[in-house]
Formats: structure tokens, sequence, C-alpha cells
């Protein structure tokens, strides 16, 4: 009869040197170590001789009632036995080879049988009886391997396990729903919220096709969303659906979800393997207050989108809208007489005058528009089917009538009005940043009109038109007569005190206002048309300034560089940024790329292979504001992040962490997941030790903030490393 598993079935008959041995088996037998069971001492003896020319570690019983203690103390790799002490073996010896992590072989006379109370799957390999060398030797590398592949297997289903087990708890800590659909539209995974949304009980979902969740009315919008296999076309942002919910027993209807989703395709063929997406409820008002979820997004006292979620909103408009060609408005509205009724009937009165104003407001927009409450008595709002100027100053007018009529608050009549500013896309502004300030801008231009206070953002249009164009002549000037220099924010070791990296930022040093931020020439750089110009100057002066601080012997440290979005997406990106940073000979991997989250939003498939050009250039690649947008695992992957920085409004909130160790914890659970992709973590705006402390605690690797500092100059800087004050145990 064949042997059982005779060493992937190699032809022993053919076995007669060494020539035939597969080169894929050929390996050194060093240091295993070798059991040989069996009372014939002639074959003991043999087979020693071959163990000695094969280097292998050889002993031996030729009694079974030894074999147990021998496995225990020597701890063989390999155990050769034959046929009569595996006749001698009692079931519970056998039990105890079947359990031990040693290849069992068999040494088989062609007479021999296999003993009943063995089975075929606990032999490894039969060596034949005569022996020869070679089938001794083929037989114990062979079995070596199998051990060596199913170690290898074990570590790595141990890893995927763990690796598994992080992800699941992040995902299930998540304040979105998670889910994964096949091709065919049924579920891969639902996170364990999604499945209490509806009231299955956990792991059920999984199987079930997604028409099986989806209420009858929105079958139609469900297939389109989900069925729609064409490359490119499966992104869907901000998408109302009703589901199906079991949760409140006979009877129950459904629940209202924000849908965002994505096909899935293989990276070879473009294949559609499925959709990946999240989803939010938006239906059930009070479960939403009652989560924290809500409370991020929107304003306490109004119940209104905050200015969060509006800039989120706002992001998915522009790319919508920059897809579609469209044209939408923002309206910036500011209360004009508000201070005046707080100084006088109280911030009670005025927190009641706040809620009428923004009913109000709510009452003159459409369905699909967006109110927020931006601060104080500002509100922002997002128009996306204003497509012309006269159809979003006819909304404004609407509005200033609502609010011309006096509000009864506590038997008073309170009067306020209102003036509006208005921003249209893409003739106000090309991003988040210039449609909000634009907008802003009018809105101050609009109060200095007598009546009609509301005004469309043009290029004339400024808060303080003639100090403005100031602001941008110095700052063009200025730039010419290279007063742009660099200031720099250390990035912290946790575990060790020392600086680890340096963030660089541009600084202007001003005639007369002296040094400023950048935070603060933001918007005038920007109307300049110098975002990208400074931006490459910063560049270089960083790589300069790094190169003096190594010719000062100072110890190399990481370079971080933020690069605005407009130039990433510019065409001649990335080549004059690689110039500009390894014309000088600088070590790349001394370099990292800082992009923030809401890069994402952008062209994907114009931006994918210039990150991925970066990454092969030996440059780090760094996420920044990580969690303060919509983001996927797949993007960490798809631009090889190497790290993530944690946005600092997540480390504002760590006291709820440190104070609540047993709650949810957004931070534990990006870093987990972090870890687990090999990802390096940085924390910022850390502006207290205790942060630090527990930072450091739940594993993060590095923190920057307000706490080291604030930003220095390139002279400070040097001096700054050479101290390496939070080294010495001052952290």
């Amino acid at each position: 009869m064949p042997y059982p598993n005779s060493s992937f079935g190699v032809d022993w008959s053919r076995l007669k040197d060494s020539s035939h041995v597969p080169l894929s088996i050929v390996q050194t037998l060093d240091s295993t170590r070798l059991l040989i069971a069996s009372g014939d001492t002639r074959l003991v003896r043999q087979v020693k001789r071959f163990a000695d020319r094969q280097s292998l570690q050889a002993t031996s019983i030729s009694k079974a009632t030894k074999l147990v203690d021998n496995l225990v103390n020597e701890q063989p790799d390999l155990l050769l036995m034959s046929s009569d002490i595996m006749e001698q073996l009692s079931e519970e010896t056998l039990k105890a080879v079947r359990g031990h992590a040693s290849l069992l072989l068999w040494l088989r006379a062609q007479e021999d049988k296999l003993p009943s109370h063995f089975s075929a799957e606990d032999i490894s390999f039969c060596i034949p009886v005569p022996c020869h060398e070679d089938s001794f030797a083929i037989a114990c590398r062979q079995a070596v391997n199998m051990q060596s592949m199913r170690a290898e297997k074990d570590r790595l289903n141990t890893g995927f396990k763990h690796l598994e087990t992080l992800l699941q708890v992040t995902v299930n800590s998540a304040f979105d729903l998670v889910y994964m659909l096949d091709n065919q539209g049924v579920f891969l995974f639902a996170g364990d919220r999604l499945e209490a949304l509806l009231g299955y009980p956990r792991g059920t979902l999984t199987g079930k096709h997604y028409s099986e969740m989806v209420h009858e009315d929105d079958a139609e919008l469900a297939r389109h969303i989900f069925g729609n296999k064409k490359k490119g076309a499966g992104l869907y942002r901000n998408v109302e659906m009703r589901l199906k919910s079991v949760a409140t027993g006979e009877g129950a209807s459904h629940v209202i979800v924000e849908l965002n989703s994505s096909g899935v395709y293989t990276s070879d063929t473009n294949e559609f393997i499925g959709v990946y997406g999240v989803a939010r409820q938006i239906a059930e008002r009070k479960a939403a207050e009652d989560s924290s979820h809500f409370s991020a997004y929107h304003d306490f006292l109004t119940r209104l989108p905050n200015r969060v979620l509006f800039r989120d909103r706002l992001n998915v408009a522009i790319s919508q809208s920059r897809r579609d060609k469209k044209t939408f408005a923002v309206m910036f509205l500011d209360l004009d007489k508000f201070k005046h009724v707080n100084d006088t009937l109280g911030h009670s009165v005025g927190d009641q005058v706040l809620t009428l104003v923004a009913e109000r407001i709510r009452a003159s927009l459409r369905r699909g528009d967006t109110l927020a409450r931006f601060g104080g008595d500002e509100f922002i709002m997002l128009l996306p089917e204003a497509s012309s100027e006269e159809q979003a100053l006819t909304i404004a007018r609407k509005i200033s009538r609502q609010l011309h009529e006096p509000l009864i608050v506590e038997g008073h009549h309170v009067d306020v009005g209102a003036s509006i500013g208005i921003a249209l896309y893409p003739k106000s502004g090309k991003d988040v940043e210039e449609m909000i300030s634009h907008a802003d801008q009018a809105m101050y231009q609009a109060k200095l009109k007598d009546t009609d206070r509301h005004q469309v953002f043009s290029k004339l249009t400024s808060r303080n038109t003639a100090l403005r164009e100031k602001t941008i002549r110095d700052i063009e000037a200025d730039f010419k007569r290279g007063r742009f220099s660099n200031l720099y924010y250390p990035q912290i070791d946790l575990a060790t005190g020392k600086i680890i990296a340096l963030v660089a930022e541009a600084a202007w040093q001003h005639e007369t206002l002296g040094l400023i931020k950048k935070a603060s020439f933001d918007s005038a750089m920007k109307q300049a048309g110098l975002t990208a110009k400074i931006s490459e100057k910063m560049e270089r002066n960083a790589v300069s300034d790094l190169l003096d601080w190594q010719e000062q012997s100072l110890p190399a440290l990481r370079l971080c560089l933020s690069v605005p979005v407009t130039r990433l997406m510019d065409n001649g990106f990335p080549a004059e940024f690689l110039n500009n940073l390894t014309q000088k000979g600088l070590e790349k991997s001394l370099l990292e790329l800082e992009i923030t989250e809401d890069v994402l939003t952008h062209d994907l498939e114009l931006l994918t292979p210039k990150l991925a050009l970066i990454g092969q250039k030996g440059i780090s690649i760094a996420l920044d504001h990580f969690g303060a947008n919509w983001f996927s695992i797949l993007h960490l992957q798809r631009f090889s992040v190497n790290t993530i920085k944690i946005d600092r409004t997540f480390v504002r909130e760590l006291h709820r962490e440190i104070y609540s160790p047993q709650g949810i914890s957004p931070i534990r659970g990006i870093i987990a997941m972090a870890h687990a992709l090999k990802i390096r973590v940085v924390a910022e705006g850390v502006e207290t030790k205790q942060q630090a402390d527990y930072l450091r605690s739940v594993g993060c690797n590095n923190a920057q903030g307000p706490l080291f500092g604030p930003p220095r100059s390139s002279a400070e800087t040097a001096e700054l490393i050479r101290k390496q004050p939070w080294s010495q145990g001052q952290l």
C-alpha cells in the first residue's frame, strides 16, 4: 500500500542518491533534535550514523514506556518510531504523542501495517526499512520544512486574529455604523452598532441580503447605490435611506440613516467585488441628542449643526459641484443688535433670542439647505440649489424680512435684524476656507449699508478694503525681498522625552509689525496668489536649516512639511517638491510630508500616484488632523501612510477618558488600530503634563503642542535640540 503522506508524493524507489532531491526541500538540518524509538538496535545504530552525518542531534529509546518522559525532557523536533514501539503504545501514550509539537516519522518495513489505534493523520512521513541514507535525509528535511511552515502559519494566523480583534474593537467604538457587502449585495460584515440599531442579535446580519433591511420606498435608491458596479460611479456621500427596524417590537417601521458608500475593486483587473460604507442615524433626535456624536457635531443651545459639521457638508458640496460643474451659495449672517440685547436684558433672554432666530431662519430655507450656528450671534448657511446671485439674494431678503419682525421674549419686544454676506461657488472661492472667509467679508461689507443689509462677495469686497489691499501689497513686496523664514514646533518622543522631529511653518518678518505667524496672513497669502510660492520657500528654508544643524553636529531629526491641497493637485507636483528637498543631497528618510484628512475629498485618482511616488522616494507620509473628518482604513493603506496625527479636538477631550478609563475611548481605539497597521501615532495640541502622561500610558508614540513651548526660529531650535529639556525626566 502507498505510504501515508509519503513526502509529498516522492517516489522512494527512485532515490538511490541525492541527485534526485528537489532543490526546494534541501535545507540544513543543523541542531535539529531527533528521538529514535525502536527495539531494533541494529536499526537504531544505522539511523544514528545517518543522523551524525546530517548534523542531527539524535537520542534513542528502546521501550514505549520511556517515550512520554523523553518527549517532555528532550523536546525533540522529529520522532522516528518503528512498528514494534508503535504496537506497544497505549491510547494514553498515543494521545501524548499527538499533543506534542514534534512530527512522527514511521520507520516502516515493507510488510508492516499501520497499527489499528493509529490513523494515517498521525504519520507525517514514512522512511522505508531497510533504510537508505538518502531516504532518511529527504524525509527529515521535508519534516523540518513542514514544521517551519506550520510554525509560520500559526504565527500569521495569530497575528491576523489580533489585527482582526483590534480592528473590530476600533470599528465598534466608532460613532458611525460600518458595513460591507459582497458583489451580490450580501452582508460580509456589519458593525455591532448597525445591528443594535436595527434590532438584530449580534452577528446575525452577516449573510443576509441588503434588500431585507431596506424600506420598500427606498428599494430603487438602494439598488442604484449598491448595484452600481461601474468603477468610479460607486462613491456616494450623505445619502438618506430608511432601514427596517425590529428593535421596537411589532409594528416598528424604520430608522433613517445617512449613508456613505464606496465600491471596492480588485487592483489588477478592476473587477467589482463589493461595497464598503458607513452610516449615521439621523431620524431619531432623542437618540442622536443623547449620543456623543450629536454633541460633537451640533450646537448645544440651538440644536443646529456646528461649524465642524458645516465644514464637512461644505466640503462635500464643493466636491459634488466641482464634479457636476454646479454653482451653490454660502451665506454668513450676523445679528446687528444682539450685544445690546445681552447687555440690557441678560444672557438668558439672549439665549432665547438665538433659539427663536434659528427657528425663523430655518423656516425661510428649503429642506436640502444646511443652517449652522458658527459661534456667538453668527449663523452660516449652505444653499446647494441657489445656483445664481439673484436666487441667493431672494433667500437673503426673505430671511431679512423674517428677522425684522420683533421677537417676544419674556414680555420684551426684541428687535434684532441681521447683516448677510453671500459667497457663490466657484466665483467667490475654491475651497472651504475661502468660501467661509469671503462670505464673512461680504457680511461686514453689508453692515456698512443703511438698508438692504446683504452683500454678494466680489473681488473688491473686504472687511476693510484699504487694509486688506495694503496687506496684500506688503506680502507681495516682502516675498520679493526674502522676508519669509521658518518657525519650528518640536515633536517629542513620549517614551524618552527626546525631540525626534520638527514641524516647519512659514513666518513673515513684517517691517513694522514684526514676526507674523502663518495663521495670521494665510488669507492675504491666498488672495495674493502666493500660497504655492511661500510653501516652496518654506521647504527650501527647512532643508537649509536642517543641513546647518547637521553641520553643527546636532542629531539628525525628522523634518515634517505641510503642503497645501491646491499645490498637491497642481500638475507640477511632486516634481518641484522633490527638487526642493533633494537638490542639496539631504537624506530623504529624514523628510515627512503632511497632508490633511480633507485631502481625501479631492480627486483620489489624480492624488494617489503622486503620493505613491513620494513614498517610493523614501519620504514618509503623515495624515494630519486625523479623526476630524470622514476617513477609511483603506485610505491609510492606499496612500501608504506612515504617521497619523490625532486631531487636537480629541486631545482636548482627554479628561473624559482619563477620569473614565472603562468608557469608550476614541484615542485608545485609534492608537490600537494604528499600531496594528504599523503606523506611528502623534497627538496634536498637547497642553498639559497630565495629557502627555495619559497618552504615553495608552501607547501614543509622539506629541506636539503648547506644552512644549511656542514655535521657535532656526537658531532657537538649534539651542533647544542641544539642551533636550524634556529628556531629563522633566516630561
